[in-house]
């Protein structure tokens, strides 16, 4: 059961390409099997995305889908993660397919 659609927010260090934040916030509904989102683009002195994804984290067993993440954000040698997580579960990562590797990372 995936729950609720969860708030997502990306921040990149350098301004990508034009239409690379919704590309890559779809890419991730993708990779959850959630329709594209409607994505909030904000192109001040740092670009932001942000959408609301169903299927990231299952709010009965805690279960957060990080590989899918990984995968959607994979044309990046580095990749940081923020996660703030309400509720009863305790957040596990779920990497149940194949990942690309990133640098200093393991998804497990």
């Amino acid at each position: 059961m995936p729950g609720q659609p969860e708030d997502v927010g990306v921040a990149y260090d350098r301004a990508p390409p034009s239409d690379a934040p919704r590309q890559d916030l779809e890419k991730l509904a993708r990779e959850l099997g959630a329709p594209a989102p409607k994505v909030i683009v904000d192109r001040g002195r740092t670009v932001t995305a942000e959408a609301r994804l169903p299927g990231l984290v299952n709010s009965t067993t805690g279960d957060v889908k990080l590989a899918a993440v990984v995968r959607a954000f994979g044309r990046f040698n580095r990749l940081r993660l923020s996660c703030f997580f309400f509720g009863s579960a305790s957040p596990t990562a779920s990497a149940t397919a194949p990942v690309p590797p990133l640098q200093g990372y393991t998804v497990q």
